[in-house]
């Protein structure tokens, strides 16, 4: 706890401190996101080699990946029906 010698040091500590209760960064844990390069919350997020994603862009990459696989086993069944 703070114990304060006189109310103007109180009063100066409280406008200081007032404004960081109001920025994402301060109150909780946030990094930058290497693909996106936005701040975002720790939450869901994913190290990779390229460092961390947060989980949007790790839910986008997952996604993209289902897709290609996808396609790619799709286009190995036309292949065989063809011959």
């Amino acid at each position: 706890m703070t114990v304060f010698t006189y109310p103007a040091d109180e009063h100066h500590y409280r406008d200081q401190t007032a404004g960081q209760a109001k920025l994402a960064g301060v109150t909780g844990p946030s990094f930058v996101c290497a693909r996106c390069t936005r701040v975002r919350r720790t939450k869901g997020r994913k190290h990779t080699a390229a460092g961390w994603w947060c989980a949007a862009c790790h839910q986008a990459r997952e996604y993209a990946r289902a897709v290609k696989a996808a396609k790619e086993a799709g286009s190995i069944q036309r292949m065989r029906g063809t011959k």
